[in-house]
């Protein structure tokens, strides 16, 4: 399995729970309607917990929460994920979700990794 990662932030001027519901209620099931197109076996959103609590947490420790969210879209190979998007419908399909994506977060704060994922511990 591959896995790209996304890190970003949300669009300037747009605050947190305007960033979120526009995440979760429009850009997701825009993501699902190309999942095929483009080959995704999964797809996950980690919106930044929002509290009090665990803001001084990471502030105790000197992390930094610099951004809003990170997506998570599997692929069950490479050579799937480029096949999905280098197809005339997977242009398209990507080209629309760019699109949306400028609705609501930074495409300038994205960072994107892509890795081969390793589970070391499950204890769910």
């Amino acid at each position: 399995m591959i896995k790209m990662i996304v890190s970003f932030k949300r669009k300037p001027g747009t605050t947190f729970e305007e960033f979120n519901d526009h995440w979760q209620n429009k850009h997701a099931p825009l993501v699902r309607s190309v999942k095929d197109v483009l080959r995704i076996k999964r797809y996950v959103q980690n919106p930044n917990a929002q509290s009090p609590f665990l803001a001084q947490w990471v502030e105790a420790r000197g992390f930094v929460l610099g951004y809003d969210g990170t997506a998570e879209a599997w692929f069950e190979s490479e050579e799937d994920m480029v096949a999905g998007n280098n197809s005339p419908e997977g242009q398209a399909a990507t080209k629309m979700l760019f699109e949306d994506e400028l609705k609501f977060l930074d495409p300038d704060s994205a960072i994107t990794l892509i890795v081969n994922e390793r589970e070391m511990i499950n204890d769910l």
